[in-house]
């Protein structure tokens, strides 16, 4: 069965971000036509603002890419022996459901106090070093990390061995507790 990321990230920030993204881009190109279109002489003090808001754009680009393309792109896909991760432009994962010793959750503190957690695929412990920071950790064949959605973690609690999934079945029965209460 193949999960993709939480739906309001897919269709909110998606097309956002590519929106903000293209609008940099554009202005940017509409400076570069103007600094090269021949009947505007160009000030210096124009070649450098242009020069900058190139060099902005490209980084603002690198920025995003870097720190939002696994949250918007990436899906997983578990079948009866392995779990695949696969994101555009990002080397595919594979680990072997036989070898994974840990299915758990991980929160990722970030800077508005709040905590997104993530479910996460181990072969070994879970880095001590790493409590709360768990976006520091790439991907490998060994360590798997997508976000938690209620479908990926109701799937998993109900299709693999109760030894393997302890940790995500606790965070999971805490978070719909959590939702019951919320509700009366």
């Amino acid at each position: 069965m193949i999960f993709r990321t939480k739906r309001e990230i897919r269709f909110f920030a998606r097309p956002a971000w590519l929106v903000i993204l293209a609008g940099l881009v554009c202005a940017v190109c509409y400076i570069d036509y103007l600094l090269i279109y021949p009947k505007i002489s160009i000030d210096i003090q124009i070649f450098i603002c242009a020069t900058l808001a190139n060099t902005l754009a490209i980084c603002n680009i690198a920025v995003h890419f870097v720190g939002f393309h696994e949250k918007l792109f990436a899906k997983i896909k578990i079948t009866n022996d392995k779990i695949i991760w696969r994101c555009i432009l990002k080397k595919k994962h594979t680990m072997a459901i036989q070898d994974c010793r840990f299915i758990s959750v991980e929160l990722e503190d970030s800077f508005n106090k709040l905590d997104y957690p993530f479910i996460y695929f181990t072969t070994s412990w879970y880095p001590k070093e790493y409590a709360h920071k768990i976006n520091k950790l790439k991907n490998t064949d060994q360590f798997i990390k997508f976000w938690y959605t209620e479908e990926l973690a109701e799937y998993l609690i109900t299709h693999l061995p109760k030894e393997k999934t302890g940790g995500l079945q606790y965070y999971h029965n805490m978070h719909t507790r959590k939702k019951q209460r919320k509700k009366s």
